[in-house]
């Protein structure tokens, strides 16, 4: 049998384990709290927006597409179109760092949100593709929701399930946080706010060295059965 058949088995497993080791480190996935969501629980533990801004935060992430966020009400509340304001930006601790994103967007009617008992709640998504394409990981980033003027009894839904909902952030109330700056201090609410979002992640630095130790491995088996082969192959000495 030819060499290069017999090597074909360790070559591709050492290929196989490179490709796992970088694909690794650049893997979308789906953070997604909206499975934690109870509007009961939600209604009463989410922030008020008429009178607090909301932030949720990210760290350990190298990019964000997109973000949705749920909103919550009773169902006998009756509104209007609402505008809000939105800013995307680094996070310190329990305060907003830089603004990358400022805008805003609009809550539509009360009429055509989502039924769910004796509540109702509405999903908003946040396009963030062009400023969190290519974050920085050891940087943390907030999403943050606040009122323009006035607005009616809705309120940022909270996940159960306490710190343990995203490992990676957690959610902050900032009263009278009507504005990107104003959003300082803020106060952590103990959880996260129910929200599902495109969101690369950075593997844990011992998952990544279990990776390149399988790689390594892989390879020294590599080295090591060519020369073997090499020698068996080589001409017997006379």
């Amino acid at each position: 049998m030819p060499h290069s058949t017999r090597l074909r088995p360790t070559l591709l497993a050492v290929l196989a384990m490179f490709a796992v080791a970088t694909s690794g480190r650049a893997q979308l996935l789906t953070a997604n709290t909206l499975t934690a969501f109870d509007p009961t629980y939600s209604f009463n533990n989410g922030v008020q927006l008429t009178n607090f801004g909301a932030t949720q935060t990210f760290s350990n992430i190298s990019s964000i597409t997109d973000l949705t966020l749920r909103f919550v009400t009773e169902s006998t509340t009756s509104f209007s179109t609402t505008s809000m304001s939105y800013a995307f930006g680094s996070w310190t601790g329990s305060s907003p760092g830089t603004p990358m994103d400022v805008g805003n967007f609009d809550i539509a009617d009360s009429a055509t949100w989502a039924a769910a008992g004796a509540y109702k709640y509405l999903d908003v998504t946040f396009d963030l593709s062009s400023v969190a394409g290519s974050l920085t990981p050891a940087t943390t980033y907030g999403l943050s929701v606040f009122r323009n003027l006035a607005a009616a009894d809705f309120r940022l839904a909270q996940a159960i399930g306490g710190d343990a909902t995203y490992a990676d952030g957690t959610g902050y109330a900032s009263p009278g946080g009507f504005s990107f700056g104003g959003l300082d201090p803020a106060s952590p609410i103990n959880g996260d706010f129910a929200f599902q979002g495109a969101i690369t992640p950075v593997p844990e630095a011992s998952a990544v060295s279990v990776l390149f130790a399988g790689l390594f491995a892989g390879t020294m088996v590599f080295v090591r059965t060519r020369r073997r082969r090499v020698v068996e192959s080589a001409p017997a000495c006379a």
